[in-house]
């Protein structure tokens, strides 16, 4: 994650807190009641890196499940948080089919050529939801 920046989209954050859990797996599951549950994603998990802190937790707004009227919140636990960025939609580009495939959790890639020659992944946050075991 160095060299790709990874971005979630402002209109689906609520706030962000410091982190003290330590996940291995990529996603865990809490039940709160019959209609609400917590999902956690680890992005170190995710990109399979080696025994990174995860001391930042992006906190998403509740999304409600109309099929099953579950409230599922999302927590996104992260090394570090560099910058907030407003990103035009019409910027963001469509991830070629063969790197689509191997990430379906992405909505499309933003090239930021003003600063730097970064990249930043933009996160599909709704396929979080599809990937949970």
């Amino acid at each position: 994650m160095d060299k790709i920046q990874i971005g979630i989209m402002a209109q689906k954050t609520e706030k962000i807190i410091q982190s003290t859990r330590t996940m291995n797996s990529v996603f865990e599951t809490q039940s709160i009641n019959d209609n609400e549950m917590e999902v956690f994603v680890s992005l170190p998990a995710l990109f399979m890196m080696q025994d990174t802190i995860a001391p930042h937790t992006l906190v998403l707004k509740t999304i409600f499940m109309p099929s099953s009227e579950l409230k599922v919140k999302i927590f996104i636990l992260t090394p570090k948080i560099e910058n907030e960025l407003e990103i035009p939609e019409e910027t963001i580009y469509q991830l070629p089919k063969v790197f689509a495939d191997l990430h379906g959790y992405s909505k499309g890639i933003y090239f930021n050529n003003q600063t730097t020659q970064t990249m930043t992944l933009i996160l599909n946050i709704e396929k979080f939801l599809e990937m949970l075991p």
